[in-house]
């Protein structure tokens, strides 16, 4: 036994006495303009928003449930259009894992690098807390080189991460 119009009350009592714009002209849509701007109010929806009767009965066809079934088709443009889409999707999750192998790779890239320019800046702080005495060797102080590599290092990582978010 399936519900029919006669079987809902459409309308409250208590509500008949208030009034809800519900057109602007023949338009079901009323544009509301402030000082902001405009929006656009459906009536419809505001009135099942705020609980208000609905201004008609519905056709009792939205009432009824209809079968979902796909109308009369060719078996075969199904059969096609399935095939196509499974070649579709194994493209896509060639093109997933291709990315997801590549951004993997690009992490452990990145973090040896972090390592590394941790190292490098390490490496001159521990040089500036010894004590400064005679130096007896030949090299000259490297600081600028290490600068430099720093620097470098910091650059490509950069790179990498914004090459990596322009691919993806």
């Amino acid at each position: 036994m399936s519900l029919t119009n006669d079987d809902i009350v459409w309308y409250h009592s208590m509500l008949s006495s208030l009034d809800i714009i519900d057109s602007c002209g023949e338009f079901s849509n009323v544009p509301f303009i402030g000082t902001q701007g405009g929006i656009n109010y459906n009536p419809a929806l505001a009135r099942r928003q705020l609980g208000f009767p609905l201004r008609d009965k519905p056709n009792n066809t939205q009432l009824e449930a209809k079968p979902l079934t796909l109308p009369n088709q060719d078996i075969k443009e199904l059969e096609d259009t399935l095939a196509k889409m499974k070649q579709e999707r194994d493209i896509w999750e060639e093109r997933f894992h291709a990315l997801s192998r590549k951004h993997e790779e690009l992490q452990l890239e990145s973090k040896d690098k972090d390592a590394l320019i941790e190292i490098l800046e390490d490496r001159p702080m521990k040089r500036q807390r010894e004590p400064e005495g005679p130096s007896y060797s030949s090299v000259p102080h490297p600081s600028g080189a290490w600068k430099k590599i720093v620097d470098q290092l910091v650059l490509e990582k950069a790179q990498m991460k914004t090459s990596f978010k322009t691919e993806i």
